[in-house]
């Protein structure tokens, strides 16, 4: 069972990271951050998340080949997709391998708030 108050955020650009960081951190979770799809798995390996923020777009490792193996290593992780490029065939995908659901950016903070609340529950 994934610690409820663990969260993982994904993302190449560092401000963005620490953006749904600080959200995230003045609601009482626990934040880790990887820049990329390689580091974020090892990171699902060593740590139990209850939520992944998962950037659709990196370099190397993309965000659908990332997801499908944090889904092999960790099943019952909520992982939420972000995207700045609306892309209605790669969020299908993102979907179908497992995706909780995709936002977009710049984030609505009430909507992610709303989102991780009720996976919260």
């Amino acid at each position: 069972m994934p610690d409820t108050k663990n969260i993982l955020v994904v993302n190449d650009e560092q401000a963005i990271r620490q953006i749904l960081a600080n959200m995230l951190k003045d609601r009482g979770y626990n934040i880790f951050m990887a820049e990329d799809g390689y580091k974020a798995i090892e990171k699902v390996k060593e740590i139990s998340f209850a939520i992944t923020f998962l950037d659709m777009r990196m370099p190397g490792i993309d965000g659908v080949q990332t997801l499908k193996e944090i889904k092999k290593i960790s099943p019952q992780t909520k992982v939420i997709m972000m995207t700045g490029y609306p892309d209605k065939n790669l969020e299908k995908e993102a979907i179908k391998q497992g995706a909780y659901t995709v936002i977009y950016k710049p984030f609505d903070r009430k909507k992610v708030m709303a989102i991780v609340e009720k996976l919260d529950e």
